[in-house]
């Protein structure tokens, strides 16, 4: 027998019969698809019950909600702590396998008598029916009967599930590096085989329950827990199995009573004198042995050899004397506590899935068409976030980070987990924004004392389900991994109890949390933050609470570099010095922003024709690369940020800049430069200044008298001189020389004199103003595509088979539409209109401006249009006193998505060819800025139509124009106000557009 080399397993593990395995017979991944199968299976079952439990207890026991989402929380916990009963069974007695097999029966068994209790109408077990809104209470005697059996069912499960799991990495060895890499993907894919299970029982099964009965509904997952426990018994011949190590509570014990009884004796400085066998194995069967370590000290005093001992040479009393290795299991466990109890606030959060999340979702808009959904299967949008992101951090993301990080498993435990944790604090932050939502509607459709739902789809709660299920992938993986990799070999069955116990007393503290809040709340007769009629409370409340509960969690939590196992928090300065880079993010970009699109045309050189023609293309290519950087960002990056972790999801847009400044310098050698200018306000306030100081002085008629340098460059560094222009004589008045000056021949203050270029500058941004003004509406409609043609979309068929469309997604075909209109503009558009206009660039800036003006006018106009023939179907099927979808495809939206893209194609790359073209040459950056702050005008002038159109509307009781239930209203007006402001705009722009004076250098 070779145990030495690489036949037999290093670990300890053995075969059915007690053997010394074979690696190439047992184990390994060949082992663990009837472990996942059992894991799948077991969680189907469990989830069958848990997650539409708070609906049987609100419709089938008349329970409040509160005290409905109390009970399922503590029975939720009571699953999760009866794990501890089944890991000290299966480390100290049974093994793991024994003991999975003895639970697993008692689950199967006590089900099958639960789910026939629950099957017959048995008069007496459950409460009579409603009668109109009166319902009869439980009696002691059918609560009695039901928990009985659903507490049973927590003890089966307490049994299998710690040892899972652990049974699960036990068929890797540790002692082999490349088996010991399949181990952290076995725990991946262990928590996907979890969440199979679950997606079954929150869609398929809820439905089942909520429209076919409680009793076939809880009798599907009996079947499966069946099929589990075949799963788990095919497999034994090829399992690897841990001999169990002796109840790891009484070496605990034996540690804490022998250092308390060797108090007084000194710990040697040499740690070779504490005790220790002196076989290769540890004295605790199944376990290695562990290296001393330096902190809790006094525990090393269970270790000490007393003189006593030593005269005796009795070491048999494990009550007086420990070896090491015992001393640091326990050592082990107490350097865990910090990192465990963190996971308790987390749990508590997502305990609110199965408790408050469904009862917020019960008072909303639960219908799709004559669909009912019912509110616990949206929490299937969890199991698909965690399902689909396992394989995706197993493939993609733990390669890629292992390059980085230099770790096998791409990110260690510890900073997993943390990434879960900040990720559990937006999931909160979303919950309580949609219930802030769902409360005012409720408020102003006057709702507020009736207990119904508000007219407010129930796909609002997808984000928070969303975000729970990314932040699953981070912390419960990697709790998995953690308590099972830092555990002592022979308590790993507890370790695993007690990553699960944090489950059960994150129960419990949602309960605790529930009741007190309840209790502090409805003092003097108030409703409280959850009544039975949620929209007389405020939930948002409660959930604000655990989000800044799960904040401080995650403060105590974040951790700086560890020393050994021990790991400091973040501090209050570290949040302060990340809050400040974000902000110098913000400044950063503001430098680059108005800058990088000038620079670029600066490398073209207006004096050369063939130059000046290829400029006009630059600006078609910058834009086009824009929106690719967009599309990447808005689909790849923010897929990585939220499911992936923020670390990579930021280092990866660090990386890409990285690359961006190291292309940027790399091009310094061919660079055109031209000269800083000055301040440009300086010198526009100089002009104010100057021509008012001569406010009564005469412009002569002769332009040449005006004052100007007499060098062929302008006095403004980086700038031509620019010729004079007839028009805003009184700012001429800032050039003409006075007497005194004359007298003086002083001509060096430029508060009291002017040159001509420096006039004309101020000249050109007075000219630009109309053009500029005319930017403001156009990104007024613009605006429509992150606000009303969402709202539009939501209200249409966002279905494609089985699969439902973002209505915010289809402004991709906004970016679509510009990636596709650039080239063709540059490489099609241009020749052909060359040949008709003789212009370099096909059209002038403010001819180009012009057609994207009016293509503005077409993309309203067809918004207009789709929502016309939207209202006329919602009157035609009944739907506009119902807030509910219209069955119109939403991809009618399409034609004002492209045209955007196409108004975008002409008027904003015009803006940026008219801004640097016409700017002063030392103002081309200012120039550039004014062209993006019509942007953000844009969007506060749309808030002000929007808030002056409501107000109109809506006087006299009427519904408005854009009412909750855009069913009801006409934002067809809307569109057809914006679709006429935006033509009034350009017949605006038209005859400032003819009435322009081009720029023209001296």
């Amino acid at each position: 027998m070779n145990e030495g080399g690489r036949e037999y397993t290093g670990d300890g593990s053995v075969d059915f019969h007690g053997k010394p395995v074979l690696k190439q017979n047992t184990g390994n991944w060949r082992a663990c698809p009837f472990i996942l199968g059992t894991e799948g299976c077991e969680r189907l079952a469990y989830y069958g019950i848990a997650t539409n439990l708070v609906t049987y207890l609100t419709t089938k026991l008349h329970e409040g909600n509160v005290s409905a989402a109390r009970n399922v929380t503590t029975w939720q916990g009571t699953c999760y702590l009866t794990p501890l009963i089944g890991a000290v069974l299966a480390d100290a007695y049974w093994g793991r396998y024994w003991t999975i097999a003895a639970f697993s029966t008692i689950y199967f068994i006590v089900r099958n008598v639960y789910i026939d209790t629950l099957s017959r109408p048995v008069p007496g077990l459950r409460p009579t029916e409603c009668v109109g809104s009166v319902c009869p209470s439980a009696t002691p005697a059918q609560y009695g009967v039901f928990f009985l059996g659903l507490y049973l069912i927590a003890l089966g499960t307490g049994g299998i599930k710690p040892c899972v799991s652990s049974f699960g990495a036990d068929q890797f060895d540790d002692t082999d590096s490349r088996e010991r890499v399949k181990k952290g993907s076995f725990f991946n894919w262990f928590y996907f085989s979890i969440n199979i299970g679950a997606l079954i029982s929150s869609s398929f099964l809820v439905w089942i329950q909520d429209n076919a009965g409680w009793g076939l509904g809880f009798g599907i997952p009996a079947i499966f827990m069946g099929i589990a426990i075949a799963s788990f018994f095919s497999g034994t011949p090829i399992y690897r199995f841990q001999r169990p190590g002796g109840s790891p509570i009484t070496r605990m014990c034996q540690v804490l009573a022998a250092s308390f009884h060797k108090r007084s004796l000194e710990v040697p400085k040499d740690i070779t004198l504490l005790y220790e066998t002196q076989d290769k194995n540890s004295a605790i069967e199944g376990s290695r042995k562990l290296e001393h370590t330096n902190e809790l000290k006094c525990l090393d005093k269970a270790a000490v050899v007393s003189d006593a001992e030593s005269k005796s040479e009795d070491l048999s009393n494990p009550w007086r004397l420990c070896t090491v290795t015992q001393v640091e299991e326990l050592k082990i466990l107490i350097r865990m506590f910090p990192i465990w109890a963190t996971g308790i606030v987390f749990s508590a959060v997502y305990a609110q899935m199965s408790t408050m999340f469904v009862e917020q979702g019960m008072v909303m808009d639960t219908t799709i068409g004559s669909f009912t959904i019912p509110p616990a299967s949206l929490s299937s949008f969890d199991v698909i976030s965690v399902i689909f992101w396992v394989p995706v951090y197993d493939r993609v993301i733990v390669p890629i980070a292992r390059k980085f990080t230099g770790k096998e498993r791409g990110f260690s435990e510890l900073q997993r987990m943390g990434i879960g944790l900040f990720i559990s604090v937006l999931c909160m932050s979303a919950a309580a924004l949609v219930e802030i939502k769902r409360l005012q509607i409720a408020r102003e459709l006057g709702l507020v004392d009736e207990d119904v739902a508000v007219p407010l789809s129930i796909f609002w709660q997808i984000p928070q389900y969303f975000l729970l299920g990314a932040a699953e992938v981070f912390t419960f993986i990697g709790q998995l991994e953690f308590f099972y990799d830092q555990s002592p070999d022979a308590m790993r069955s507890l370790c695993s109890a007690l990553s699960l116990l944090t489950n059960s007393l994150g129960n419990y503290l949602s309960s605790l949390i529930l009741t007190i809040v309840t209790y502090l709340t409805t003092k003097g007769g108030s409703t409280g933050w959850i009544p039975d009629n949620l929209n007389q409370g405020h939930l948002d409340y409660f959930f604000w609470l655990l989000a800044g509960l799960s904040f401080l969690n995650m403060l105590i939590y974040v951790p700086a570099e560890c020393v050994d196992s021990v790991c400091p928090s973040a501090t209050a300065a570290q949040y302060t010095v990340f809050f400040i880079g974000l902000y110098l993010v913000a400044l950063g970009t503001g430098g680059i922003k108005p800058c990088i699109w000038p620079f670029g045309a600066d490398q073209y050189d207006d004096t050369d024709r063939r130059e000046k023609g290829k400029k006009g293309s630059f600006f078609n290519w910058f834009y086009f690369s824009n929106n690719i950087g967009a599309l990447i960002s808005s689909s790849l990056v923010v897929l990585v940020q939220e499911d992936i972790g923020w670390g990579l999801g930021y280092g990866i847009p660090t990386l890409v800049l990285g690359i961006g400044i190291a292309i940027f310098f790399l091009g310094t050698p061919f660079y055109r430069l031209h000269r800083p200018g000055g301040s440009p306000l300086t010198r526009i306030c100089q002009v104010f200044v100057a021509s008012f100081h001569k406010w009564n002085l005469e412009v002569p008629e002769d332009s040449s008298i005006l004052y100007e340098t007499q060098d062929m460059s302008s006095t403004i560094k980086g700038s031509q001189k620019l010729e004079h222009s007839e028009e805003l004589k009184c700012l001429d008045k800032a050039a003409v020389v006075s007497d005194a000056e004359i007298k003086r021949v002083d001509f060096s203050n430029p508060w009291r004199l002017c040159t001509v270029t420096q006039v004309e500058e101020l000249k050109i941004l007075v000219r630009m103003f109309p053009i500029w003004a005319s930017g403001i509406i156009f990104s007024a409609v613009y605006a429509q595509m992150s606000s009303l043609f969402v709202e539009q979309g939501k209200m249409m068929d966002r279905s494609v088979g089985s699969f439902s469309i973002p209505a915010a997604s289809l402004s991709s075909f906004n970016i679509i539409s510009v990636i596709i209109w650039v080239p063709i503009y540059d490489m099609v558009i241009i020749p052909i209109a060359r040949k008709f206009t003789h212009n370099e660039r096909g059209f002038s800036e403010l001819q180009r401006m012009g057609i994207g003006l009016f293509t503005s006018v077409l993309c309203m106009a067809a918004a207009a249009i789709v929502e016309i023939e939207r209202l006329q179907i919602a009157r035609e099927m009944g739907l506009v006193d119902e807030d509910v979808a219209v069955p119109l495809s939403i991809f009618w939206q399409v034609p004002q998505y492209f045209l955007l893209g196409a108004a975008e194609v002409f008027t904003f790359i015009g803006q940026h060819e008219f801004f640097y073209e016409q700017a002063p040459d030392a103002m081309r950056s200012l120039c550039s800025a004014l062209s993006l702050l019509t942007n953000s005008l844009g969007n506060y002038l749309s808030s002000l139509i929007l808030t002056i159109v409501t107000y109109f509307t809506t006087k006299g009781g009427n519904v408005g124009w854009i009412p909750d239930n855009l069913n009801e209203g006409h934002l067809d007006y809307f569109f057809w106000l914006l679709a006429g402001l935006s033509f009034l705009n350009l017949l605006v722009y038209i005859v400032f557009a003819r009435r322009y004076k081009q720029k023209k250098a001296s």
